[in-house]
Formats: structure tokens, C-alpha cells, sequence
């Protein structure tokens, strides 16, 4: 969100002389922007993730998809708030599948990124759901 991740494109503005090339789909240069979510791999996680909470969002950026969450009314705080969970874990698993790539040559493919964020972001949210939430948004997280 503040846009501090060392991209490519940020060590590069230190004059660190390195391929800025994104490491998932090693089409564009890799910047916060493109990584989160306009790079193809980065983009099928997210529509994975959409697809798995039967999620009709059109914003395909982090800021756009902060602002629908927290603006949708529809929602119980207790269901936007385990989507910010989701959320937040798609994003760490994609910067996490971009240093597997830089450090170990290791590409994962994005469906295997995809069935890790939904196992740990249901056991997390299930850890931490307080015990006053509605018995509507206990199934939905049960049943996704």
C-alpha cells in the first residue's frame, strides 16, 4: 500500500543496474502497479481468488479493491474484514512466488498460489472470528 516493496523498478531509481523485467510473466517492467495485479500471473491469482468467493469486483488494483471493500454496505464488517484477510494474503503470496523465482529459479504456478491462500486464509479468519458473528457469515467462510 505505501508502495515500498523493493521492485525492480524501485532499485533501479538507486542505480542498481539490473533487469527490470517482471519475473512471473517477463512481459513488462516490474513496478508495484504491474505486479499487483496487472501482470498476467498476478492477475489470474486475483480472478482465481474472485472466482472462489464468487466475488463480482471490477477493480484490479490494490487501492480499488481496499476502496470497494470498504465501501460496500452490502457486506457485514465481519465479511469485508475476511476480505481484507484474503486480500492480504494474495498479495504476500505473490511477492512471495516472485522471490521464489529470484532466489530459487522456482515458478509456481498460479492455481497452486491460489489453494495455499484459500486453506490459510480460512484457518485464520476462523481463528480470529469473534464469537458474536452472525451464524450467515460463519457458513459463507465454511462453505467457501
Amino acid at each position: 500500500m505505501w508502495g515500498r516493496l523493493n521492485t525492480k523498478e524501485r532499485l533501479a531509481k538507486y542505480d542498481v543496474s539490473i533487469d527490470e523485467t517482471c519475473l512471473l510473466c517477463g512481459k513488462e517492467k516490474e513496478s508495484i502497479k504491474h505486479l499487483f495485479f496487472a501482470c498476467d500471473y498476478s492477475r489470474n491469482c486475483l480472478q482465481e481468488v474472485k472466482n472462489w468467493l464468487h466475488w463480482r469486483l471490477n477493480a484490479e488494483s490494490v487501492q480499488g479493491i481496499m476502496k470497494n471493500i470498504k465501501n460496500n454496505k452490502t457486506s457485514s464488517a465481519t465479511r469485508r474484514s475476511m476480505l481484507k484477510v484474503v486480500i492480504a494474503g494474495l498479495i504476500y503470496h505473490i511477492w512471495e512466488a516472485r522471490n521464489d523465482v529470484l532466489w530459487n529459479q522456482k515458478v509456481r504456478r498460479s492455481q497452486a498460489v491460489v489453494k495455499h491462500i484459500q486453506r490459510e486464509s480460512k484457518i485464520r479468519i476462523i481463528e480470529i472470528m469473534p464469537k458474536k458473528t452472525k451464524d450467515v457469515d460463519r457458513e459463507w467462510i465454511v462453505n467457501i
